[in-house]
């Protein structure tokens, strides 16, 4: 009887054991603490100019760029809430503007991304662009659809005076 009794107890403690051990496995068929469908980070969306720029240049273009994921749609907006010309990269990395921005205005942002889980990410943002000290106008003569003779001068006059580096103008 001893021996049944034993027998019973050694094929409970079996028993427990293997229970203890599959509950420590995982279930998502990989290696136990690995990161499993749908824990994949969110995609971060950076801006350039930075949100809340000031003094943004408009000689480079504005861009969105992704990281973690890829771009769904990436807009820019003037003041007019038009949007600004610009294209998604073909790696769907990033966004760049494909048109001139004006002086002292201020854009908008709107990205909208996802991650290899299809998690989508959504971030807003605004920067203002530069506001020079002057802007030089100048006066060119003849004007437009002036009918001239062959030796009618062209002149462009500059009404703070003339300028530094006349090769570059």
């Amino acid at each position: 009887m001893r021996s049944g009794r034993r027998f019973v107890g050694m094929a409970t403690t079996l028993v427990a054991a293997i229970a203890l051990l599959a509950s420590c496995t995982s279930d998502g068929g990989g290696i136990a603490g690995s990161p499993t469908a749908g824990d994949a980070a969110a995609a971060k969306v950076t801006f350039a100019p930075k949100d809340g720029a000031t003094d943004a240049s408009v000689t480079e273009p504005a861009t969105i760029t992704v990281s973690g994921g890829e771009l769904v749609e990436a807009t820019l907006t003037n003041p007019d809430g038009k949007q600004v010309e610009g294209a998604i990269a073909a790696d769907k990395k990033s966004w760049a503007s494909a048109e001139d921005l004006g002086y002292g205005k201020t854009y908008k942002y709107s990205a909208k991304a996802k991650n290899a889980d299809g998690k989508e990410t959504t971030e807003t943002g605004e920067f203002t662009t530069m506001t020079p000290a002057a802007t030089p106008r100048a006066t060119i003569n003849p004007g437009d659809n002036a009918t001239v003779g062959v030796g009618m001068p062209v002149s462009i006059k500059f009404p703070e005076g003339a300028p530094e580096d006349k090769a570059a103008v």
